[in-house]
């Protein structure tokens, strides 16, 4: 079942799209519970693309999320022997980290798109092996990263990883129009003193 989308999603996809145009690896960033799988899973329709999740139970949200049947790659599953090459597969990274496991991925499958869930953790050394690798092997596919904060702890940027940032808006946009609670935030007084971790 297809779900009607929010406008601001549509204009997401069509963000992606039109980002797409002029460089092939763009990320998204839009607040959490949002609908980002929703808008990276409409932008991708009728391709094959490799999903990228870094937590089982996304797996399977993924899933039913899904207008199509998506194969599901996680901690002891197989390739299946019989499949349509063309099929989407949804994975966890700590199963494509395993070399064997993607290079069977890449000898059995003719992928279009790359998607990378939380892509704040594309400059790790492990996401970010699998996007050049992943580049090799398919030159002229798309790559989509989603995330809810584009800032990192370490200060790392996203551009070295990312051409384009293809779509954002901020959490009090969608706490303004409704789509998520009205953000409240309280502070306490306290006499911790905290001038030694800084």
């Amino acid at each position: 079942m297809i779900k009607q989308l929010y406008p601001y999603q549509q204009e997401a996809i069509e963000a992606i799209k039109s980002a797409w145009k002029r460089n092939k690896s763009v990320i998204i960033c839009t607040a959490t519970g949002t609908g980002k799988t929703t808008i990276a899973l409409n932008s991708v329709q009728g391709m094959c693309y490799l999903f990228v999740v870094h937590r089982d139970y996304l797996l399977y949200q993924t899933q039913q999320q899904a207008n199509e049947p998506i194969i599901i790659l996680s901690g002891k599953n197989k390739l299946p022997k019989k499949n349509n090459n063309k099929t989407p597969v949804c994975a966890t990274q700590q199963w494509l980290s395993r070399p064997k496991n993607l290079e069977k991925l890449f000898n059995t499958f003719s992928f279009d798109a790359l998607v990378l869930d939380e892509a704040h953790h594309a400059v790790a050394d492990s996401w970010n092996n699998l996007k050049i690798q992943f580049e090799q092997v398919y030159p002229d596919a798309y790559v989509l990263g989603m995330t809810a904060t584009l800032q990192r702890t370490d200060l790392k940027p996203l551009s070295s990883v990312f051409d384009e940032l293809a779509y954002y808006k901020p959490i009090k946009y969608f706490a303004d129009n409704n789509y998520l609670s009205k953000v409240k935030s309280f502070t306490l007084e306290c006499d911790i003193d905290v001038s030694r971790f800084t």
